[in-house]
């Protein structure tokens, strides 16, 4: 097991995941950007600028969420734990990156994802417990807090 666990490690800290820092978008764009798109929404930005990040390039990376194969569990292993771990888990390898932590109200209910900004500025989901991205334009997503 602990054989299994090191080469992951490895893997996860090899180039191929690490997502290159080519377009970068100023912190008070990106927060009138998301403010524009999100009226009733908080939004907190960490940092002065942020990468984006390629679709292809988070599609590839999802690849390392091994957290997405465990069982859901209410109160123990739930929407935010799974947020929580993909977050630090993209952190600890493609840090000033816009990525992050959205909390959303949809027809379920209240619901914690993460989300990013590609090359386009376009607003994405992803869903860590399935590792499905999806377009903000299409989702019946409505963001009350988001924290990149």
């Amino acid at each position: 097991m602990i054989k299994e666990l090191w080469t992951w490690i490895k893997t996860a800290f090899e180039s191929e995941y690490i997502i290159k820092r080519d377009t970068h978008i100023k912190h008070k764009d990106l927060k009138k950007n998301l403010e524009r798109m999100f009226k009733q929404c908080y939004i907190e930005i960490t940092d002065d600028r942020k990468y984006t990040i390629p679709l292809k390039d988070m599609e590839k990376f999802l690849n390392l969420n091994l957290y997405s194969l465990l069982k859901y569990r209410v109160e123990r292993r739930d929407c935010e734990d799974y947020a929580s771990v993909l977050n630090g888990l993209f952190r600890s390898i493609n840090g000033q990156h816009a990525f992050g932590f959205v909390f959303v109200y949809s027809p379920r209910g209240k619901h914690a994802l993460n989300c990013f900004i590609d090359d386009f500025e376009q607003f994405w989901y992803i869903e860590p417990q399935t590792n499905e991205i999806i377009s903000s334009k299409y989702s019946d997503y409505t963001p009350y807090l988001i924290v990149i």
